[in-house]
């Protein structure tokens, strides 16, 4: 998982602060420094790190199916196909894909709820 913050010690009297690696603001609360959590992103740093991990498969899956969705377009039009054929093509590859998008919208529908849970509890 990618790091989201980054602890700053600021020597003496002065503490600790936290910096978020995500919108780069900086807190110096010291409950926001224990508990790693970012107020202007309202987010715990475990939270925004699972999240950005997951928004990195997820966008290399949506790019891997649209390199396949071209790629399948390219090659139809090399073959001289016509545009019903086309659409023909592009709609199995969808229906073929939909398992993946239903995934995909499964998991943001699950990080927002979640993301409703944690608000509620904080």
């Amino acid at each position: 998982m990618g790091k989201t913050f980054e602890i700053i010690n600021l020597g003496g009297l002065a503490g600790r602060s936290i910096k978020c690696l995500i919108c780069n603001m900086t807190s110096y609360n010291t409950n926001d420094v224990e508990k790693e959590y970012c107020g202007n992103c309202n987010e715990f740093h475990n939270v925004l790190g699972a999240r950005r991990e997951q928004m990195t498969d997820t966008n290399t899956e949506l790019t891997e199916w649209s390199r396949k969705l071209a790629h399948d377009i390219d090659i139809a039009m090399e073959d001289g196909m016509n545009e019903f054929g086309l659409s023909i093509a592009i709609e199995d590859h969808v229906r073929i894909s939909l398992p993946v998008l239903q995934r995909i919208i499964d998991q943001e529908k699950q990080n927002s709820l979640s993301r409703n849970i944690l608000d509620f509890l904080s």
